[in-house]
């Protein structure tokens, strides 16, 4: 499940972080192998969670580790889903800060799912999806369209076109006028294995 981070968790931010003058990324990914990743702004990580109940609805606790800014970080969190749909918890930093947030559901539940212009993923359409993931878990970045160039020795509007044709199947997302903003929606789990 795919879950957008509302509004409110940037003004708690905004407290504990100083002022950012990109467009935050504000998203927590749960996989279905109890795998999965959030961004809330510059702190990104990969969470193991665990689903059970709250209070007598359903929830969610993880661990997670990542960085904030480029500097190793990591900890824990918890959420409840509302009957309003609604996702409320909290995300706590080992040793350090703690941070409120509000989210909203954005994807569905099963791979493929996002959606009538989804389709099926192609071969190459999943090598470019597991590319992206695993040179984000390397190098703690996202990367470029010249990365990806020179990995799949392809031209520059090649790359690109591939870049727009997986945002237009919904199974990446990047941010108006941010480099380096390209993320994938599925779950790592549902991403074929990298081939070379």
């Amino acid at each position: 499940m795919i879950f957008s981070v509302a509004g409110e968790s940037l003004k708690s931010m905004a407290r504990i972080r100083k002022p950012m003058r990109t467009r935050l990324r504000l998203f927590i990914v749960f996989g279905s192998n109890r795998s999965g990743e959030f961004a809330f702004g510059h702190v990104q990580g990969f969470i193991d969670h665990r689903l059970l109940k709250r209070d007598g609805k359903p929830g969610v606790e993880w661990t997670w580790h990542g960085d904030d800014e480029m500097d190793e970080a990591h900890g824990r969190g918890w959420a409840v889903l509302h009957d309003d749909r609604m996702l409320r918890g909290a995300l706590f930093f080992d040793q350090g800060d703690e941070l409120e947030f509000v989210a909203r559901k954005i994807g569905l539940d099963k791979a493929g799912a996002f959606g009538p212009k989804g389709g099926k993923m192609t071969d190459r359409q999943g090598q470019f999806l597991a590319f992206i993931h695993h040179y984000t878990t390397l190098h703690r970045r996202v990367p470029a369209e010249a990365d990806m160039q020179k990995y799949f020795g392809i031209t520059p509007p090649s790359v690109h076109q591939m870049v727009l044709t997986l945002e237009k199947k919904k199974y990446v997302e990047r941010s108006a006028g941010v480099a380096r903003s390209i993320r994938v929606l599925l779950p790592p789990d549902q991403l074929p294995g990298l081939r070379r």
